[in-house]
């Protein structure tokens, strides 16, 4: 199964809810691995895991909403990383229109040489990242915190109504 395959992420989503804890356990380790997805390229599992070490989250929960950024969503982040961070720190402008020009090559995205972007490229893709990450943690921990609580209440209702039936 591949990791660009809807149901992969199916699988992934109905793990998370069925695993153990509050419901603000588990939107709070989603929170950590969306937002460590986000911030720095091609380190997202270590930094998920370091996050949520640090706000008492599940790593693995965490681990796995970092496949929020994938092959398929990068251009979209990276771009969306660069242009919010370059409100905050000037960069190369030159490799922000380059982005623009190649926004759908995902050959652009993948081959990108880290090293020589220069410093303040990297710290604005960073802050456009961290900001980014923050904001679609936060809607993603509401979020599955909604679903968890719900789910748990259908399950909940299930089973009221499959003892029911025992006892007719």
């Amino acid at each position: 199964m591949s990791i660009l395959s809807p149901r992969f992420y199916r699988i992934q989503f109905f793990k998370i809810l069925r695993s153990g804890g509050t419901p603000e356990y588990i939107a709070r380790s989603v929170f950590c691995g969306v937002f460590s997805g986000l911030t720095v390229p091609l380190l997202q599992i270590p930094l998920a895991i370091l996050v949520a070490w640090i706000f008492k989250a599940n790593k693995t929960i965490a681990s796995l909403a970092t496949f929020v950024s994938n092959p398929l969503s990068y251009p979209i982040f990276w771009f969306s990383s660069l242009y919010i961070g370059s409100f905050f720190i000037s960069g190369n402008e030159k490799f922000l229109a380059d982005c623009q020009k190649h926004f759908f090559e995902l050959s652009f995205w993948i081959n990108l040489d880290w090293w020589k972007l220069g410093g303040s490229t990297i710290l604005m893709f960073i802050t456009g990242g961290a900001i980014l990450g923050f904001i679609l943690g936060t809607l993603a921990y509401f979020w599955t915190k909604k679903k968890v609580i719900q789910k748990r209440a259908k399950r909940q209702q299930n089973e009221r109504a499959k003892n029911l039936k025992k006892e007719v």
